[in-house]
């Protein structure tokens, strides 16, 4: 097996330190949320079919809102869960500490 030339090496050292940083980041995530199983799939209810995943996700799990940029999300017309963006969401936690 060949030696790796200083480039190679350092560039192999920047490789195992991002790996690294992703596995903490990954560990981090994992404390933090809780992972479920699928929601079952509902009737269409979004102009984009692939949201209606979420909004199903967040009604089985009793979701109080859906926090997105989506804008097919933001404009759907039921809103039960409610959609807001995520300044307005940030907005709502800021006024909940006053």
């Amino acid at each position: 097996m060949r030696e790796l030339t200083r480039g190679e090496a350092e560039l192999e050292a920047v490789r195992r330190a991002k790996v690294e940083v992703a596995k903490d980041y990954i560990d981090t995530i994992s404390t933090l949320v809780d992972l479920v199983a699928d929601p079952t799939p509902i009737e269409p209810a979004t102009r984009d079919v692939d949201d209606d995943y979420l909004v199903a996700l967040a009604r089985e799990h009793s979701a109080d809102l859906i926090v997105t940029g989506d804008k097919d999300l933001l404009e759907w017309e039921d809103q039960t869960p409610p959609a807001i963006t995520p300044a307005a969401f940030e907005e709502l936690l800021g006024s909940s500490v006053d």
